[in-house]
Formats: structure tokens, C-alpha cells, sequence
């Protein structure tokens, strides 16, 4: 079973994660969603992970968006001082049950994500240190 990875402003931090889950284990993930300030950007970046669906952050967030097939891993990786206004703003549209969030702060507790929590999604940090 394959899983989506999205990611959530698409920096050098969030699409390095998702380059290398997508490297370790091609059969596990494939990328969902990809949202940066621009969807020019984003188009950007889903060359660089060689695929994906590239979107404005605002489109990534709306709540008329069709969930992903099956748990979806979805890398919240928005400057810090965004990361609760963009978990508030991500919980808005549906998600599969069984999906994660995890955004890639070390400065910035997990429960700033609480918003995708209570839209039913687990939530963790994970920082690269």
C-alpha cells in the first residue's frame, strides 16, 4: 500500500524530508500535494520531487478539497511564527482517517497543530537536526 506525502510550504526543510522518505522507500510514498506561497513555486518544487500536484497554500487549504486515497502524511512546514494560523487554516478541508501531521519546528510545540487534531489527524514533530 502506497501512502501520500503533502507538504505544506514547500521549502528547503519540507520537500528535503519528503525527497528522502520518498528515496528510502518508493513503494511506501508518493507525493500528494505540494502548497508554497505561489503555485508557480510549488510547480518548482514537484520538479524537484519528481512529481505531485503543485498548489498555492490557500488552495491546499480549502475545505473543497477531495481528502487522498487512504492515510496521507502531511509535513507542515511553514515558517514558525505560521505554523498554528496554517494547522488552523489545513483542518478546514478533510483528511483520511488515519492521517498524520507533523510539522518541522524544534522551537515550536506539537500542540501548535492542535487544529488538525481535533480534525482528526495524530500529530508529531520531527525535527533534522
Amino acid at each position: 500500500m502506497t501512502h501520500h506525502v503533502h507538504v505544506a510550504g514547500a521549502g528547503a526543510a519540507g520537500t528535503a524530508l519528503a525527497r528522502g522518505l520518498l528515496r528510502n522507500d518508493p513503494e511506501l510514498w508518493i507525493v500528494g500535494e505540494v502548497a508554497c506561497r505561489t503555485r508557480d513555486r510549488a510547480q518548482q518544487r514537484c520538479e524537484l520531487l519528481s512529481g505531485g500536484d503543485p498548489l498555492a497554500f490557500e488552495e491546499m487549504a480549502s475545505p473543497d478539497r477531495a481528502p487522498a486515497p487512504g492515510p496521507a502524511l502531511l509535513l507542515v512546514s511553514v515558517p514558525d511564527r505560521v505554523i498554528g494560523e496554517a494547522s488552523a487554516a489545513l483542518a478546514r478541508r478533510p483528511w483520511p482517517p488515519g492521517s498524520l501531521a507533523l510539522h518541522l519546528s524544534g522551537a515550536v510545540e506539537v500542540d501548535a497543530l492542535a487544529p488538525l487534531g481535533a480534525a482528526g489527524l495524530a500529530l508529531g514533530g520531527v525535527h533534522g537536526l
